[in-house]
C-alpha cells in the first residue's frame, strides 16, 4: 500500500499485517523528514525513515522519544527506490540545538547521514524493565560534524556499535561513550573503522568512553579506529578497555580506566592522512594494518567501496585500493583448468600468505559451475568474492532480499558438498559472499576446525535459476569454528537459506557462534517458502546466538536445541520473527514448535515474535532447565505459548523438589484485572517455594482456552512486575504470595479496553512458567465497557 501523509509530501510505503509493522517514509524535504521523524518515533512498528540525497535545515531542537525499532538512511536516490552508498545526505543543525533520539528496548540504526553544525547529536536509551540488553544501537558510514561534541552516545541498555565513521570540527570530543550499569545485566561497546581528527578546539578530546558507574559486566572494544591531532587522542575513565589495531598519539587515563588485556598490536605517529583523512597510497601506515573481525566486520568503507581490499583491512573509516596479498581471479565457469574456481582455490591453499579469489567471468548473469567433483578443502586464510563478479548486487532490502547473486555452483544431486572451509589454526579466517548454491547430497558449505569464517549475501536452493535441487542434509553444516558468523550485521549480509531436507542450519561442537539477519526458509521476496525440515539445529555448544532472523515455513520446529551427552549451554535466541513472513505477519508458520528446547540450561529466549506454529510456541523438554523466556510476542499458534514438559497444560503443584522443565514452575494466577482505558492494575498470585520471583504481564487480542487450557495469545508485553518475595514457614511446602502490578496503555497497546490478561513468572535461576489463565481486562466505568462513548 502506498499513500501520501496528510498535508505533506513524504511517501508512506505501509506493510500491514497483525500487528502493522515496518513503515517505510520517503523523505524529500525539511517538513518530511520532521513529520517522518515525528510519525515513526511514537509508532511501535519497525519502521524506516529514508532520507534522498541532498541537505535537510530548519529542523530546530529535536528530542524524540523512540518506542520502536528505527532505521534512518541516507542516500537514496527517486522515490527512494535505489541507494547509492557515495551519496550525501546532510542534516544540518545549529550551535545551540541539539538532535536526540531516545530509544526504548529496540533497536536504532543510523546509516549513511552527516549531521553538520548540531551542538552535538545524542543517542540514549530508557533503563531496562527486565533481563539484560537485547537491542542495538547502531552508528554505521556517518560523519558528525558538530560544534561542541560530534556524537555523544549515553546508553545502558542497548549493545553499541559505531563503525565506518568521521567525526570532525568539535570543540568537547568527537565521540563521547557512557555506559551505566543496569540491575540486570549490562551493555558491549563495539567501536571499530573510524576516523576522529581535526577538532576546532586545541583542548578536545578525540575519543572519550567512560563508565559511570564502573559497569564492570559490560565488554567495550575499539579495533582499526584513528585518533589523531586531538590533545588527548583517546581518553579512558572508570573501566579498562580493550584497544587492538588502532592509532593514537596522546593519552588520559583515569584509573581504573585505562587498556585492558588483550590490547595490542597498535601504532602512533604520522597516520599519513590526506586532506579528506584517507589514507596516503601507499606509504600510510594504517594501509593493511587492521585486524580481520570475522562477521562484525562492515563490508563497506565510509565513502561506500570494499571495506577489506586484500584480506587484512585498512585502520580507519577509509579502505584504500592497495592489495598487499595474494589475489586470484575466476575467469572461466569450468569445472577444472585455467581460471576456474578449482584452480583458484589451489593455488590459494598454495599462495604464500593469505589470498582472495575474485570473479570476472565472461557472459551475462547468471553463470553455473557444473561441478563433476568435490572441490578442494580450504584450509587458510580465503576470501571468496562473489559480488566481484559483473553485474552482481549486494541486498539493500531491510526485510527481504532484492540483491543479485550471479555465479552459482550446482552439485546435481551427486556430490556431498560444495565449499568445504577447514581450517588448521585459530588465526585462520574464511570468508564467502555472493554465491548461489543448490543439490548437494550432504551440505552446501561445510566449516570446521579452529578458526573461524562468515558466510555472507549468498542463496541457497533459489536464485536466478530454477532448479529442483535441495541439499539431503543440511545447508550450512558448523562443527566448532567459534567465532563463525552466518549472516552478519548488515542488511547485505543477509542469507536466503532454504532446501535443507533435514536442517537449514547445524551447529555442533564448540561454540560461540553467531547466527543473524537471516531468512531460514522463506524465499526472497518473503511471499513463500523454500522450507528446510528444522531451521536451525544447535547441538553441544556453549553461547550460540540466533538473533534477528526471519524463520518460516519449515517443515517442522523453526529452532531446535537438542538433547544428549553434549546438550548445547547458554544458547541466545533474540529478535527473531519465527513462524511469521516478515512480509505478512500471518503467514509463515512452521510445522512444529517455533522453538523447542530438548536439553541444556542457562539459555535466553527474549523479543521474539511467535506466530502461526502448528503446535505449541515454545515446548521446554525434561532434561532443560533454567531457560529463561521474556518479552516474547505469541500470537495464533495452534497450542499453548509456552509449554513445559509433559505435554499439555502442568497444574499447579508442590514447587519444592521439582526437577524437570525448567523445574515445572508453578504459573501465577491473576485477580482484579481493571482499570481505565489507559491505566489499571492486576494482582499476581503465586503459589510456589521459598524464594524470590518476576511477573511479566501480558496483553492479547483474544482468550479462546486453547484445549481447554484457558491459555491463548500474548500478543505484547505490558508490565514487569518488582521482584515478589515468598517466604515459606515450614521450607518443604508451597507457599502463597500476593503482588499489584500496575498497567499502562503504550503504543504497542494503545487501549486496555477489550483485552485479555495473562502472566508468566521467573524464579531466581530464571526458570520461566507457562502462562497463567487470561482473563478479560475489566473497564471500571460502566459507561465504557463496550469502548464505546
Amino acid at each position: 500500500m502506498k499513500q501520501i501523509l496528510a498535508g505533506v509530501g513524504v511517501w508512506l510505503f505501509a506493510v500491514l499485517g497483525n500487528p502493522v509493522h515496518a513503515t517505510t517514509y520517503c523523505v524529500n524535504t525539511n517538513l518530511d523528514l520532521a513529520t517522518a521523524l515525528a510519525a515513526a518515533a511514537a509508532s511501535s512498528a519497525d519502521d524506516v525513515i529514508k532520507l534522498r540525497t541532498g541537505s535537510y535545515s530548519g529542523l530546530g531542537a529535536i528530542d524524540r522519544e523512540v518506542v520502536g525499532a528505527l532505521t534512518i538512511s541516507g542516500g537514496w536516490g527517486l522515490n527512494c527506490l535505489l541507494r547509492s552508498e557515495s551519496a550525501t545526505t546532510t542534516i544540518n543543525g545549529s550551535s545551540s540545538s541539539n538532535f536526540q533520539l531516545t530509544q526504548d528496548n529496540n533497536d536504532l540504526l543510523l546509516l549513511g547521514l552527516t549531521f553538520s553544525g548540531w551542538s552535538q547529536v545524542i543517542l540514549s536509551d530508557q533503563p531496562l524493565a527486565f533481563g539484560p540488553p537485547t537491542a542495538e544501537v547502531r552508528v554505521s558510514r556517518s560523519r558528525f560534524t558538530n560544534g561542541l561534541i560530534g556524537l555523544f552516545i549515553n546508553a545502558g541498555a542497548h549493545n553499541i556499535v559505531v563503525e565506518n565513521s568521521r567525526f570532525d570540527a568539535y570543540s568537547d570530543s568527537g565521540l563521547r561513550i557512557s555506559r551505566t550499569t543496569q540491575s540486570f545485566g549490562s551493555a558491549d561497546v563495539l567501536l571499530q573503522f573510524n576516523t576522529l581528527s581535526s577538532p576546532s578546539d586545541a583542548g578536545a578530546s578525540g575519543l572519550r568512553v567512560y563508565a559511570s558507574d564502573g559497569a564492570p559486566d559490560a565488554e567495550i572494544s575499539i579495533y582499526n579506529t584513528v585518533m589523531h591531532g586531538n590533545q588527548f587522542d583517546l581518553r579512558i575513565s572508570d573501566q579498562p578497555v580493550r584497544v587492538r589495531h588502532s592509532f593514537w598519539n596522546t593519552e588520559l587515563f583515569t584509573a581504573p580506566g585505562g587498556l585492558a588485556a588483550g590490547s595490542g598490536n597498535n601504532l602512533n605517529g604520522d597516520p599519513g592522512l590526506d586532506a579528506a583523512f584517507k589514507p596516503i597510497e601507499p606509504t600510510s601506515p594504517l594501509i593493511n594494518s587492521g585486524v580481520s573481525l570475522v562477521g562484525s566486520a562492515p563490508s563497506t568503507d565510509f565513502d561506500g567501496g570494499a571495506r577489506v581490499v586484500g584480506v587484512r583491512p585498512d585502520v580507519g573509516a577509509y579502505e584504500s585500493s592497495v592489495l598487499g596479498t595474494t589475489v586470484i581471479t575466476v575467469t572461466s565457469d569450468a569445472d577444472s583448468g585455467a581460471g576456474s574456481l578449482r584452480a583458484a582455490i589451489t593455488a590459494a591453499n598454495a599462495a604464500g600468505g593469505d589470498a582472495v579469489i575474485q570473479f570476472n567471468i565472461p557472459g551475462a548473469c547468471p553463470r553455473t559451475i557444473n561441478l563433476s567433483s568435490m572441490l578442494p578443502t580450504i584450509a587458510k586464510s580465503v576470501r571468496i568474492e562473489g559480488y566481484s563478479q559483473p553485474n552482481s548486487a549486494e541486498n539493500s532490502d531491510p526485510v527481504y532480499f532484492d540483491g543479485t547473486v550471479c555465479v552459482f555452483l550446482l552439485g546435481n544431486n551427486a556430490l556431498v558438498g560444495g565449499l568445504n572451509l577447514i581450517t588448521d589454526e585459530t588465526a585462520d579466517t574464511l570468508y564467502v559472499s555472493g554465491l548461489g548454491f543448490y543439490g548437494f547430497t550432504d551440505h552446501a558449505i561445510l566449516i570446521a576446525g579452529p578458526g573461524k569464517a562468515q558466510v555472507r549475501g549468498s542463496l541457497f536452493s533459489t536464485g536466478a535459476l530454477v532448479f529442483n535441487q535441495n541439499f539431503a542434509d543440511s545447508v550450512i553444516r558448523v562443527v566448532d569454528a567459534p567465532g563463525t558468523v552466518i549472516g552478519g550485521d548488515t542488511h547485505a549480509d543477509r542469507n536466503v537459506i532454504g532446501g535443507g531436507d533435514e536442517v537449514g542450519i547445524r551447529l555442533y561442537g564448540t561454540g560461540p557462534r553467531t547466527v543473524k539477519y537471516n531468512l531460514i526458509g522463506t524465499n526472497q521476496s518473503g511471499n513463500g517458502g523454500i522450507p528446510n525440515g528444522i531451521g536451525v539445529r544447535v547441538e553441544g555448544s556453549i553461547g550460540d546466538l540466533i538473533r534477528n532472523n526471519t524463520i518460516a515455513f519449515n517443515d517442522a520446529q523453526g529452532v531446535l536445541l537438542v538433547d544428549g551427552a553434549t546438550a548445547p549451554e547458554g544458547t541466545v535466541i533474540v529478535k527473531n520473527a519465527i513462524g511469521a513472513s516478515g512480509i505478512d505477519f500471518s503467514v509463515g508458520g512452521n510445522g512444529g514448535n517455533a522453538i523447542r528446547v530438548a536439553g541444556g540450561s542457562n539459555h535466553e529466549i527474549s523479543s521474539n515474535r511467535i506466530y502461526n506454529n502448528a503446535t505449541d510456541g515454545i515446548a521446554v523438554l525434561a532434561n532443560s532447565r533454567r531457560v529463561r523466556i521474556i518479552s516474547n510476542r505469541f500470537v495464533n499458534n495452534t497450542r499453548l505459548p509456552i509449554d513445559l514438559s509433559p505435554d499439555g497444560r502442568n497444574p499447579n503443584d508442590l514447587d519444592v523438589g521439582q526437577t524437570g522443565a525448567n523445574d515445572r514452575q508453578n504459573f501465577p494466577s491473576l485477580f482484579n484485572t481493571g482499570g481505565t482505558s489507559t491505566e489499571g492494575s492486576t494482582q499476581v498470585q503465586l503459589s510456589s517455594a521459598n524464594g524470590t520471583y518476576t511477573a511479566q504481564i501480558y496483553a492479547s487480542e483474544r482468550c479462546t482456552g486453547l484445549g481447554g487450557s484457558g491459555h491463548d495469545d500474548a500478543g505484547a508485553l505490558l508490565a514487569t512486575s518488582l521482584p515478589l518475595t515468598l517466604t515459606c514457614a515450614t521450607p518443604s511446602d508451597n507457599c502463597t504470595g500476593t503482588i499489584v502490578v500496575p498497567l499502562v496503555a503504550s503504543p504497542q497497546v494503545p487501549s486496555l479496553g477489550g483485552k485479555f490478561v495473562s502472566a508468566i513468572v521467573l524464579d531466581e535461576e530464571n526458570n520461566t512458567s507457562e502462562f497463567s489463565v487470561c482473563f478479560a481486562y475489566q473497564l471500571d466505568d460502566m459507561i465504557f465497557r463496550d469502548q464505546f462513548e
